[in-house]
């Protein structure tokens, strides 16, 4: 629920703003938003908890230190993946 709120739902229940802009799924402007980008924005929201969670998860094979590592990276890897997307929309908005 926080993180369809954190995405924008309100805007999107309240405005009623058009599913995309043709090619376009992000809007352009920080004054709206599309309801495609409400959705990309609550999917990277919970890809970046995922990693969270995969980096919390890694602590559990301390013993083995090749599984430990391997899902630490890959922690690490879905959060910067997410956070770089999150940042691409931010930027495409100003």
């Amino acid at each position: 629920m926080i993180l369809l709120i954190a995405s924008g739902i309100f805007y999107v229940l309240v405005e009623h703003p058009p599913f995309s802009l043709g090619v376009q799924l992000v809007y352009p402007s920080a004054s709206g938003q599309t309801v495609s980008e409400t959705l990309i924005v609550f999917f990277l929201y919970v890809f970046a908890l995922v990693g969270l969670y995969m980096i919390y998860n890694s602590a559990k094979y301390r013993h083995r230190s090749s599984v430990f590592y391997s899902s630490l990276l890959s922690g690490v890897l879905v959060v910067m993946v997410a956070l770089l997307l999150l940042m691409f929309i931010y930027n495409n908005m100003k």
